[in-house]
Parts: C-alpha cells; sequence; structure tokens
C-alpha cells in the first residue's frame, strides 16, 4: 500500500503574483506624477488644496477596487477561499465534495485537496485518509499505515479534548427506553472513564457511571433517550463505516479503526531578555507563540523538537532560551498524536 501524494500545507505557500501587494502611498503617487505629466502647471501641492484631497479621493477609491480584484481572485483559490466561496470550489469538483456538518473551512480545505486521492479504490494511503476524514465532522487528523500484509491500520485523531476517539455501536437487538442503567454494544476499542457522555448519531445520549475498558461490551450509567440496535457513537464507528464500503476498500485488506494514542508533553522555559519592551509583552508573545506550535504539531505522526520550541520562543526581545521541558526531542509514532498539556513561561533576568 504505497502512494506518492504529499499532503501540502496550503497556509504556507507563497502569495502568488495575481496578487497585488497595495500602498495608497505608491498610488497617490502615481497619480500625481500622472497629472504633473498632463498638466506642467499643476503646482497644488498643499494637502489642503481641493485637487490634492480629490487625489487622495481617486488614490483610495482605486486601492479598493484592486483589494476588491485581490479578493475576487483569491476566492477562486483552494488555499485562500472561505465560506460560501470553498463550498462552490468543493462543489465545482468531479464528483462534488459536500461540507460536513459543522466543518469548519481549515479542515474542509483539508479535505478538498486530499479528495483526488479517493477517487482510487487499489488502496492507497491517500484514499484512505480521505474516506476517513470524509466520516464525521469531528475528525482532526487521520494516519493510514500498513500494519502487515492485506492489513490497514487507520489511526484517527479527534478535535475534542486531548484528541482521543472513543466509538460505541448498540448490540442488543430490542433496543433500549428512556433511562437505562446499561447498554450493550460491540467492543470500545479504547478506555472510557467514569462520566464520559457519548453522544450518539440520533441525539440519545450515555453518561457513565463506572470505567470501561478497551475491550468491554457494556457500558453502566444512564441513557438520555432511546436507542435501537447498532446506533452508533462517537466518531469510530463512523469511520469504520466509511472504509467498510467496496467501493473504497479493496476486497483483500482488512481494515483496523483505532484512536490515535495520546503522548502528553509540558512547555517550561525561561526567557533572558535585552534591555527594552516590558518583560510581561515579551513572554506573552513567547506563550502566544508556543501554544501556536504546540497545536500545529497536535497531529499524528507529528514529532515535538527542540529547535521547534525553541524557535517559538525566541521572540523580539528575547536573548536567549532557557528550555526546561521538554529535556529532549519527543518521536511520535504513526498512530500517535502530541498533546500539550502544560505551558509555562518566565522571565528569569535581562542581558547585562
Amino acid at each position: 500500500m504505497t502512494t506518492q501524494y504529499t499532503n501540502i500545507d496550503l497556509s504556507k505557500l507563497p502569495a502568488p503574483e495575481l496578487v497585488e501587494v497595495l500602498d495608497f502611498e505608491v498610488i497617490f503617487d502615481e497619480m500625481l506624477t500622472k497629472l504633473k505629466e498632463l498638466d506642467p502647471t499643476f503646482d497644488a501641492l498643499l494637502e489642503s488644496d481641493p485637487a490634492y484631497q480629490i487625489l487622495q479621493v481617486a488614490a483610495y477609491r482605486e486601492m479598493g477596487i484592486r483589494q476588491r480584484i485581490n479578493d475576487a481572485a483569491k476566492s477562486r483559490m483552494l488555499a485562500y477561499a472561505v465560506g460560501a466561496d470553498l463550498d462552490h470550489i468543493a462543489a465545482d469538483r468531479q464528483p462534488p465534495i459536500l461540507r460536513l456538518a459543522g466543518e469548519l473551512d481549515d479542515s474542509f480545505r483539508e479535505r478538498i485537496a486530499l479528495a483526488p486521492e479517493g477517487w482510487s479504490t487499489a488502496g492507497p494511503r491517500g484514499a484512505y485518509e480521505f474516506h476517513a476524514r470524509s466520516a464525521h465532522p469531528q475528525i482532526k487528523d487521520v494516519r493510514a499505515a500498513n500494519a502487515g500484509a492485506g492489513v490497514v491500520q487507520v489511526a484517527v485523531l479527534s478535535k475534542e479534548g486531548y484528541g482521543q476517539c472513543y466509538g460505541v455501536r448498540i448490540d442488543y437487538p430490542a433496543g433500549y427506553e428512556d433511562g437505562a442503567p446499561l447498554i450493550a454494544i460491540a467492543a470500545l476499542k479504547m478506555d472510557i472513564p467514569s462520566g464520559t457522555i457519548v453522544d450518539f448519531e440520533n441525539g440519545a445520549s450515555f453518561e457513565t457511571d463506572q470505567d470501561a475498558l478497551y475491550s468491554d461490551t457494556q457500558l453502566h450509567g444512564v441513557l438520555t433517550g432511546q436507542l435501537a440496535d447498532g446506533e452508533r457513537g462517537g466518531i469510530l464507528p463512523f469511520v469504520e463505516d466509511a472504509l467498510s464500503d467496496d467501493d473504497v476498500r479493496p476486497l483483500c485488506d482488512t481494515v483496523h479503526v483505532i484512536s490515535a494514542v495520546i503522548v502528553e508533553f509540558t512547555i517550561n522555559a525561561e526567557l533572558i531578555l535585552y534591555d527594552g519592551p516590558d518583560s510581561s509583552v515579551v513572554v506573552r508573545a513567547a506563550e502566544a507563540a508556543a501554544a501556536d506550535y504546540a497545536n500545529e504539531q497536535h497531529k499524528i505522526g507529528r514529532d515535538i523538537t527542540i529547535s521547534g520550541v525553541m524557535q517559538a520562543l525566541h521572540q523580539p526581545g528575547v536573548q536567549e532560551v532557557v528550555l526546561n521541558s521538554p529535556a529532549n526531542r519527543i518521536e511520535i509514532g504513526a498512530d500517535t498524536a502530541p498533546f500539550c498539556t502544560a505551558i509555562s513561561v518566565i522571565s528569569s533576568g535581562r542581558d547585562e
């Protein structure tokens, strides 16, 4: 199961040459120069002069028009389109791609870029990942990997909490009525702690009052609503069903869908600052940059590197970063995702 696709981060692409960099002063100066060419006697160079003010209005209007052209051009580019413009780009694909309920632009954009991989039924990694991402709007990331001869393992990362996914499928022909204290299910595929609220596709929910283990086939707690046999809750059953279709999965492949394993880490650092800005301003900037880095790396298979953390913390005004945690590079496997549980950044003094 090999593939040549590369999942490009569209946000990192430079702006295309079609999109102009606009500057009001440049536009105004061009207009003023042209006016002087047409009328060499023009000498109204004071801002209070009516002719000068008319030129300013004209330059402002032209800048607005050219910005609108920029926006229109960007609205037809996958990297920049948002909202309804992004929906239309997806609708123009063959076959059309529909936004999932509650799906945000960034997630939808990733699926659109990955869509051509889904046309294959030969089992490439990109095809499994596209169809898995299309199964549920709360999926943040997916990684398919060869787990042996004819076996494909698909790890799924949730947008909620630390990123762990659970999966519940009712396994009781008679179904359940409101208030039921126990429900029979297919194997969980991950532990569920007491107090977890499992939301089902039909709007029902079940709040557990006991810990449930990976292979348990029952949940204890209280049901709100009604459940029929086969009703799905969580994320994993939706992915399983999406990948079980013969139009998606080659007949020779066995697909195992699991939750991504979460590796927790913290960022703890001390900053030595140059003389200059208020230390609290620099510390807040470093904290925000560290949080952005941690969020960007919260995907399956993304290592946490010392250089990446240091780069995030090394904001303007910082002379040196003393990194206490993580102490070493955190290697992340193909079914694993890192999650930062805490960020602590302090100023430990200034350069002398």
